[in-house]
């Protein structure tokens, strides 16, 4: 990843709340950026508040706000996921909950499924995990709102 993706990227972590000091000249970057950019590219949240990782957010603020090419900026997300020490842990063992609370919550539906094809790309390697996310991915896209099991 070369330096400027990859300081764009500490930019967006800063902003979301991720880390501190990205950007030692401007240090009231990430509170203006928050604050233009927070509700638009800022973390979703699940059914209980919490943050959300999503790369969709991530690719597009590196797209739309510091003009990276969609190319770059997906692989710079995959492969900073692949520099974890290990894999998220699922959200939800069952996929058809894990779908539903996908479904129900605030997040948008396109970015939920652009951000279990990024997992994917990023952990590869990882069968059942992989598996778990097809299955996932399958079932929110055959879901109406009818079909949401409430998530308690």
């Amino acid at each position: 990843m070369n330096n400027r993706i990859h300081t764009d990227l500490l930019r967006y972590e800063e902003m979301v709340g991720l880390c501190d000091g990205s950007n030692p000249d401007d240090l009231e970057e990430a509170c203006r950026d928050r604050a233009q950019y927070g509700n638009e590219y800022g973390s979703p949240t699940d059914e209980r508040g919490r943050l959300v990782y999503s790369p969709a957010r991530i690719v597009r603020f590196l797209i739309e706000v510091c003009g990276h090419s969609y190319n770059d900026a997906l692989q710079s997300v995959i492969e900073d996921m692949r520099s974890w020490p290990t894999a998220p842990a699922r959200a939800e063992p069952d996929a058809h909950h894990e779908a539903s609370a996908i479904r129900s919550g605030s997040q948008s539906i396109i970015e939920a499924l652009f951000d279990l094809k990024v997992v994917r790309l990023a952990h590869g390697e990882d069968s059942p995990a992989i598996d778990h996310n097809w299955l996932v991915t399958r079932t929110l896209m055959g879901m109406e709102r009818r079909d949401i099991t409430p998530v308690s």
